[in-house]
């Protein structure tokens, strides 16, 4: 198995949330305007909703890759 630290573990994580979390958005809000007839309304919700928790995931990822701690996380 490949070598990888830490940090580069969590930054993959946080940027697979932040596309889940936007993803997640647009689907909750294509399924509540399918089943309440309100067609771009739930669309355009769910879509800023998923955008603001990305750019928050995304900025906190910048943030963690940019935080130099020295070690990397290795011991």
């Amino acid at each position: 198995m490949a070598n990888f630290n830490k940090k580069a573990l969590i930054a993959w994580g946080l940027s697979i949330q932040a596309t889940l979390e936007l993803v997640v958005g647009i689907l909750v809000g294509i399924y509540i305007d399918k089943r309440t007839g309100k067609e771009p309304l739930f669309f355009i919700i769910g879509l800023i909703i998923g955008l603001f928790a990305s750019i928050k995931d995304l900025i906190a990822l910048v943030r963690f890759i940019e935080r130099d701690d020295g070690n990397d996380g290795e011991k």
